[in-house]
């Protein structure tokens, strides 16, 4: 095993697009990685160069103690696991496992041990004799994994491996990957533009936008205290609620709301704040709450069963912070536009399923001020 460490790393195209822009990055040896992002943020280009698939234009690549900068792929002694299964149709899933060591001429005898080993780990044993063909896709994957894994690697590579299954299958698929890890302890980056995958699997979870890091964190620290507008608004679901806010004294004024804020979490000059609420931060107010209300009419209400997600239009413009458009945009399944004739902010809030409330109504919702995200309108930075 190994640890990886990346200084300056740039990839710059033709025409001078910069896909990967500095990226300073030391993954240790043995931990589980995860790199999250909207599509076109890197992520992928970044995967491809540390496994030598895409040239580093600029910076340095360390796996180990070596320097692998211009390396070739089968000197990095990496292993790659692809979207796609990558799979021989041809061959029987034992000679699928075996391949890689076929070729580096591992004597036969070891090769089976191996294949073997690895058929045991993933539950293949039975599947051992059939083509990919007659797998389902679960089991292809977990083939795919098995020919990584069968090469012991140093530096396992994963580039969106789960996004080809439906979503029962992710889930069990994910906690395979999680138990994997915690047996083996190889080194591994795993590339997906899944925030669930990212917060369940990434001992740290590295956000990248345009080529360049946003945060590098654990994913309690993502939500909970993240770094920028980009990283609050794009991690979390549903979303982060953010309101313009004015600051008055030692208090900050949104959308009727007067919320107290802790002395000195707030530079001395500042007027203007973007305020963020997490939909999990807020409860329904009762009487005699002594906490901030914030009233609106609930415009969406959906049941998801276990929970939910009550959407009312509330006092304050819509958000017009680029970054937290470009999350939003990223995270949406529509193009962002919800209620679009109302030029109001929509708030959200996470409810119990048995609440009561219904679409239509007025809803009183109590904010907890120790609860709240305050970031600078002008560079989208936290303040802290």
């Amino acid at each position: 095993m190994a640890g990886i460490a990346l200084d300056g790393v740039a990839k710059v195209y033709d025409g001078g697009v910069r896909a990967v822009d500095g990226v300073d990055l030391t993954v240790e040896d043995g931990e589980f990685v995860v790199l999250v992002g909207p599509s076109g943020c890197g992520k992928s280009t970044l995967l491809r160069m540390i496994a030598g698939l895409e040239h580093i234009t600029e910076g340095s690549l360390r796996i180990g103690d070596r320097d692998v900068t211009n390396a070739a792929p089968r000197d990095r002694d990496i292993a790659m696991v692809f979207q796609n299964y990558a799979l021989y149709p041809q061959m029987k899933v034992r000679d699928n496992l075996a391949f890689g060591l076929k070729l580096r001429k591992t004597p036969k005898a070891e090769r089976e041990q191996r294949v073997n080993d690895v058929a045991q780990i993933l539950g293949l044993e039975d599947l051992l004799d059939r083509k990919p063909g007659q797998l389902s896709g679960g089991q292809r994957q977990r083939v795919a994994m098995g020919r990584a894994m069968v090469r012991e690697p140093a530096v396992y590579l994963m580039d969106e491996p789960l996004s080809n299954l439906d979503a029962k299958l992710r889930v069990s698929m994910r906690a395979e990957l999680a138990r994997l890890h915690e047996r083996l302890r190889t080194t591994t980056i795993y590339v997906t533009h899944d925030q669930i995958e990212a917060m369940t699997l990434g001992e740290r979870v590295v956000v990248l936008r345009d080529g360049l890091i946003q945060q590098v964190a654990p994913p309690k620290e993502l939500y909970d205290r993240p770094a920028n507008l980009f990283v609050a608004a794009f991690i979390g679901s549903p979303q982060m609620n953010l309101l313009e806010g004015t600051v008055d004294g030692d208090h900050v004024v949104s959308a009727g709301l007067r919320l107290p804020v802790r002395s000195g979490r707030i530079p001395s000059g500042t007027q203007r704040v973007i305020l963020g609420i997490r939909p999990s931060d807020v409860t329904i107010a009762v009487a005699g709450d002594a906490r901030p209300t914030l009233t609106g009419t609930v415009a969406v209400f959906e049941d998801l069963g276990a929970e939910a997600h009550a959407i009312m239009p509330v006092d304050s413009p819509r958000i017009t912070a680029e970054a937290a458009l470009a999350a939003a945009e990223a995270e949406a399944d529509h193009d962002g536009t919800l209620l679009a004739g109302d030029d109001r902010a929509q708030f959200t809030a996470r409810l119990d399923a048995h609440s009561g409330v219904t679409q239509g109504e007025t809803l009183s919702l109590a904010i907890d001020p120790d609860r709240i995200h305050l970031f600078d309108p002008a560079s989208g930075a936290a303040l802290v």
